[in-house]
């Protein structure tokens, strides 16, 4: 009989202090609003998650908006999953594409045609006509709504995107002191949190219009996206200098 491969070093060691973070995680108050957008988030991806999955009746169609928003349901619960176990510029970088995807989703609401271009060409012409910036671009040309603009985009690669002499690893404390080890940081969290509830919101206004979901359900997710965007908090991707300053 084969011996299991269960890990008994260091990947252990990692997921008992994992569970240790976690534990800290939800025992620490967070505030008022915190509290508030992680209960938003959760009915919301409750939403996204049956309308990706054709609960409740399938549409037909292609599917291709289902699948976007699948993949938003995907990401957003694997960034939760990081964030409450210390992972915060990991969490970060699933958050910049969740972003990017809010953007995207963005040109599609607005302009059915491109969603229409962006099915019909290959990968390669894909992969020009619909990156990043020129996404970025279509919105400032037709004044479109911009989740992620240049310089909140290029906040969210230097955590765990782009490799820098200067950055250090998981650095969200009041001292700037990295932690490999999975440690709970508040401003971490909170960081986290506030960018990864301002890329959802916007998510859950496109998702219903491209998935062509009734009207009564797509003004339930509205109220309960006009939720999460009241209770952002001030520690975000819009502060200058270390986000942690805005806790002290």
């Amino acid at each position: 009989m084969a011996e299991s491969a269960d890990a008994d070093g260091y990947f252990k060691l990692m997921r008992r202090l994992q569970a240790r973070c976690y534990k800290n995680t939800w025992k620490h108050p967070l505030g008022d609003k915190a509290p508030i957008l992680v209960q938003g988030l959760d009915t919301l991806l409750s939403g996204l998650d049956r309308m990706a999955s054709c609960f409740g009746g399938c549409r037909g169609g292609d599917h291709c908006a289902e699948y976007l928003t699948g993949r938003a349901v995907s990401s957003c619960t694997s960034a939760m999953l990081l964030m409450e176990n210390g992972y915060y510029d990991e969490a970060l970088s699933i958050i910049r594409s969740l972003g990017e995807l809010a953007n995207l989703m963005s040109v599609f609401a607005a302009d059915k045609n491109e969603f229409r271009r962006w099915k019909s060409i290959n990968e390669r012409q894909r992969r020009s006509a619909f990156a990043p910036v020129k996404i970025r671009l279509w919105l400032e040309k037709h004044d479109g709504i911009m989740v992620v603009d240049e310089e909140r985009y290029r906040f969210l690669s230097s955590y765990s995107i782009h490799a820098s002499p200067n950055n250090i690893p998981q650095a969200h404390n009041a001292q700037a002191a990295g932690s490999i080890a999975p440690t709970f940081e508040v401003a971490g969290f909170l960081l986290c949190l506030n960018e990864l509830a301002r890329a959802m919101a916007f998510i859950g206004i496109f998702a219903p219009r491209l998935c062509a979901v009734p009207p009564a359900i797509e003004q339930a997710l509205q109220e309960v996206n006009r939720l999460i965007v009241e209770h952002i908090g001030g520690v975000n991707a819009d502060v200058k200098g270390r986000p942690w300053l805005k806790l002290h």
